[in-house]
Parts: structure tokens; C-alpha cells; sequence
């Protein structure tokens, strides 16, 4: 089996993530129209310099995030350059979490927590959750659901 799921994507993630980049450049441009009003030269700032390095950063983590089903692993693409290859028959335990705090590869609030049985475990927020865990339960039907459904 070989699927891909998207992120789910919420605003506070999204504000979290787009307004670092947002204000770094509405500083910049107003440090260059404020240079250049008075020395008639444009300089580079911090205000930009903040902007270049932050706005490449959340436009990977936004655009280029995903949850891949390899055959038997979860791989877990984020940013477009960090992997993590899960071997899903190590999957014990999936429960409903926001706000995961740690090992969150998630770009929204409600989130699922995958434990596996050598104790590590990793947040994600697939779009088509429900999709996802049933692909996930085709492979390793031992794992055990707790998902609270008013998340």
C-alpha cells in the first residue's frame, strides 16, 4: 500500500507559522521606507534579513508537509527535509491530543498521538483521519484506538 495524506491545517497553526514572516516584513518595509526617506539609499536590515530566513521555513512547513503509507511504514515528511520512517507494526496505541507538544508534526490543533512499543511516539494531524487510521489498521489491526469524537 502506497498513500499520501496531506496535513490538516487550522488558523492558529497558520498563524503561528505565516505571522513571525508577516511582521519581519512589514518591519522591512517600513525600515527601507524609513532609510530611504531620510539617506535616500537602501541598506539591508534585520527586519529583511528576518524575512529571508523566516519565510522559507514556514512556506516548506506549510506547503511541503505530508504523511506517506509505505508499505509497512508511516513515513512522516515535514518541511520538505525531515523524515521519520515508523514501522507501522510497532504502532500500540493512537489517542486524540492538541497542541502535542514534543515530537508534532502537525500543522493544526487536534492532532492524533501514535505510540509505538518501543516508546516513542509522534503527532501528526492527517487530513482524511479517518481514511488514515483505517489504512493503518489494515496493516496492524492491533492497535488500539482511543480518539475522543468532539475533537
Amino acid at each position: 500500500m502506497n498513500k499520501t495524506y496531506k496535513p490538516r491545517k487550522d488558523l492558529q497553526f497558520g498563524i503561528l507559522i505565516w505571522a513571525p514572516a508577516v511582521i519581519a516584513l512589514l518591519f522591512a518595509a517600513l525600515a527601507y521606507y524609513e532609510a530611504f526617506a531620510w539617506t535616500k539609499k537602501l541598506t539591508p536590515s534585520g527586519p529583511w534579513i528576518a524575512f529571508i530566513v523566516w519565510f522559507p521555513i514556514a512556506a516548506l512547513t506549510w506547503f511541503l508537509t505530508d504523511y506517506r503509507i509505505q508499505d509497512r511504514s508511516l513515513v512522516v515528511r515535514y518541511a520538505g527535509f525531515r523524515f521519520h520512517n515508523l514501522l507501522i507494526d510497532n504502532f500500540e496505541e493512537i489517542t486524540s491530543v492538541r497542541w502535542s507538544a514534543g515530537r508534532s508534526h502537525a500543522l493544526a490543533s487536534r492532532q492524533i498521538r501514535i505510540s509505538s512499543k518501543n516508546g516513542d511516539s509522534i503527532a501528526i494531524s492527517p487530513d482524511n483521519q479517518e481514511n488514515f487510521l483505517q489504512d493503518l489498521l489494515v496493516i496492524n489491526p492491533g492497535i488500539q484506538m482511543k480518539l475522543e469524537t468532539s475533537m
